[in-house]
């Protein structure tokens, strides 16, 4: 390899591993100018996309890195990561199990291979392979807070709650400035009725992210709500806080609704939900859906879970239209409601895990 080509190589691992992302981009565009047929400008480019949210881009790059080395575990791992953010859960699933095919000790695979099990199956076997995933990654790689703290998430999901707050702990001595730790601390924390540093924790995460993590703003509203010292004055505050943050600034962007003001027509309702599958919300929702009536409502589920099983394929029975959002962003899946001219859309997730509510900011529906 010539000296100029190293060293270029060199720059975009230092900007890399800075999480300068446009700037190596950039780099790794020049590189790919000067060395067309090197897998190693391409994969980069796809990195930085990836990690700048264009995952359509980033697919694109990473798949001109394959098929230049077919053999790369490290581009394969990348794909499965681009398709997992884009709800892709089984694609990437398969991507991640290509990658360990050809190298057993890829911990980014196994990372992903057990984020996968988590997404996709959510039984008690895929969760306690996603444990070996994660323990097996650890063995590779003893220092990797991400590791520890997505073993956390499937012990919390297996309910064996002091090895998920021993793995969060880890997780946050590794990499104090883990906001994503700090989360789940405060999730499991919350679990086992811990609401005063649940809450501390949430305040840790919004603080490290600047205040732009949705989510964690939402655990703190719901950790809130069950605390027994808060007083209704003071939930209040931080629900107003929240709108403050995360929904006035889309009332700009209102506009009026093209839907149709005849009144003998059909209505048609949307309903957002994370959870159109085997969870508590079955026993009130799935009445509600069988009794509507069709000839005087169009019902529209927009699912937000990727994971679908028998109770999902019963929920699809029971309406007229089934849309998938999980790959949508707020902004795309208010624009595809507005487009199905919905006349009311209603939330069934509030501030609990997968909720949408980015997308009732920005109005899409009258009602």
């Amino acid at each position: 390899m010539d000296h100029l080509k190293k060293t270029r190589q060199l720059l975009i691992m230092k900007l890399f591993s800075e999480k300068k992302h446009h700037e190596y981009k950039n780099a790794a565009l020049r590189f790919i100018q000067n060395y067309p047929d090197d897998a190693f400008g391409w994969k980069f480019s796809a990195i930085a996309d990836f990690f700048l949210g264009e995952y359509q881009e980033a697919q694109k790059q990473i798949l001109r890195a394959i098929n230049l080395n077919k053999k790369d575990a490290d581009s394969i791992t990348v794909l499965g990561n681009i398709l997992r953010h884009q709800g892709r859960i089984k694609e990437a699933l398969e991507c991640y199990e290509r990658a360990l095919e050809i190298n057993k000790d890829q911990s980014a695979a196994l990372n992903g291979k057990g984020l996968c099990l988590i997404d996709f199956k959510r039984s008690e076997e895929s969760m306690e392979e996603a444990v070996k995933c994660f323990q097996r990654g650890l063995e590779i790689n003893p220092n990797q807070a991400e590791l520890y703290y997505n073993m956390g998430v499937a012990y919390a999901y297996l309910g064996r709650l002091d090895e998920a707050m021993n793995a969060h702990l880890q997780a946050i001595r590794l990499d104090p400035e883990s906001h994503a730790a700090h989360n789940n601390l405060g999730l499991v924390l919350q679990d086992i009725g811990r609401l005063d540093e649940a809450l501390t924790e949430f305040d840790q995460a919004i603080h490290l992210t600047h205040k732009k993590q949705v989510c964690y703003y939402s655990n703190k509203l719901f950790a809130l709500n069950y605390h027994p010292d808060k007083s209704a004055e003071e939930i209040f505050s931080a629900y107003q806080e929240f709108d403050r943050l995360f929904g006035l600034p889309y009332h700009h962007q209102w506009r009026p609704h093209p839907n149709d003001p005849d009144p003998e027509r059909r209505l048609r309702i949307g309903y957002i939900s994370g959870d159109f599958r085997a969870h508590s919300t079955c026993y009130f929702l799935e009445p509600l859906l069988a009794n509507h009536d069709h000839s005087q409502f169009e019902i529209f589920a927009y699912v937000n879970n990727v994971a679908l099983d028998a109770q999902s394929w019963r929920y699809r029975e029971l309406v007229d239209r089934w849309v998938p959002i999980a790959a949508l962003d707020d902004a795309a899946a208010a624009e595809r409601i507005r487009a199905d001219r919905i006349d009311i859309l209603i939330d069934l997730a509030g501030h609990t895990a997968g909720n949408r509510l980015g997308i009732f900011a920005r109005r899409p529906a009258p009602v």
